[in-house]
């Protein structure tokens, strides 16, 4: 099938301005039989080629959701309902340059986000009541990168790449209570906090992104 793809890519020669890209991490560690290689927080890419410099951007996302009920006193409710998502975009400028015949470099600045959401009824369970609580993380950065690919024909290539994001963190917890039974004291008041912080962290090249221009 690879063969025909790029079989095909090399039959069509013409100027394509997009690209389009898919993490293959995972079919990776499952060819090598490895687990030597990293998690990706982006599983799709965007590339726009221009004069000069290229439009470069990715997105990834989580989603999960769960409910328990555990067995135990019948006058009590001791289900668990949990959901979270978290989405990761970045969109960037860049430089591409060619270092062989087949190997490129490419090198610039992103802008990250990073937004993700987390409720469990249920964090712990006191006498007559459960304390739940909702977390809200949102990511703002700058994230200067360079990467390396190389070109299977003038379409297809494979790459890899790595950043430092520097980002500034807002982080909003509210707690609240949840009555499941009898209740045997005081119940403690619901409350909200929020945090801010700063941070850096960096993503190292151990993922492979297959790209097709179209």
């Amino acid at each position: 099938m690879l063969f025909g793809i790029l079989t095909t890519a090399n039959a069509q020669e013409k100027d394509y301005k997009n690209e389009i890209g898919i993490d293959v991490t995972g079919l990776w560690k499952q060819v090598l039989g490895t687990q030597n290689f990293g998690e990706n927080d982006y599983y799709l890419t965007y590339r726009r080629y221009f004069d000069g410099f290229n439009l470069n951007s990715a997105v990834g996302f989580q989603y999960a959701k769960s409910f328990t009920d555990e067995t135990g006193d019948l006058n009590m409710d001791n289900s668990n309902r949990r959901q979270n998502w978290s989405i990761n975009y970045r969109i960037g400028l860049e430089k591409m340059k060619s270092i062989h015949t087949k190997f490129n470099v490419f090198y610039g600045v992103y802008y990250t986000q990073f937004l993700s959401n987390d409720y469990n009824d249920r964090v712990f369970l006191s006498d007559g009541f459960a304390t739940g609580q909702v977390v809200n993380i949102s990511k703002t950065g700058f994230a200067p990168f360079v990467g390396f690919r190389y070109q299977f024909s003038s379409r297809i290539s494979i790459e890899t790449s790595s950043f430092l994001n520097f980002y500034y963190q807002q982080t909003k917890t509210e707690q609240f209570r949840r009555f499941v039974g009898p209740i045997a004291g005081d119940v403690p008041p619901e409350f909200t906090t929020k945090n801010t912080s700063f941070g850096v962290n960096n993503k190292i090249p151990i993922f492979l992104i297959l790209t097709i221009k179209i």
